[in-house]
């Protein structure tokens, strides 16, 4: 690029055109779904691959996962996708939201 005016001319053109991809895949990297996302780490775009499945997986990894939870819980609420705790680790009791700010914050299943 030449010019700041070019590169923001092209940067315009092409911003928010893709938002990579979403991969649903076993541990063991079996593919089992896959989108061409239209935004960026798009909730939306991830909730459309999950409730396409006549089973959602018991175990879903997401970098902004309580955007995910809520999206999803939003748009299907007769099946509420994500429970307990709106998708959260633990309730958001005050209790909670200390001991996590803290790092204190322990699942009932590790001690």
């Amino acid at each position: 690029m030449k010019s700041r005016q070019t590169y923001d001319k092209v940067f315009e053109k092409i911003w928010g055109a893709s938002g990579g991809w979403a991969v649903v895949m076993c541990p063991c990297g079996i593919v089992y779904s896959i989108k061409c996302c239209l935004r960026a780490e798009s909730p939306r775009d991830f909730s459309d691959i999950l409730l396409s499945w006549k089973h959602i997986p018991n175990i879903v990894i997401y970098v902004f996962a309580r955007g995910l939870a809520t999206h999803t819980n939003l748009r299907y609420p007769e099946a509420l996708t994500f429970t307990p705790h709106e998708g959260r680790l633990a309730d958001p009791t005050d209790d909670n939201i200390k001991m996590a700010k803290e790092e204190s914050l322990r699942s009932p299943c590790h001690g």
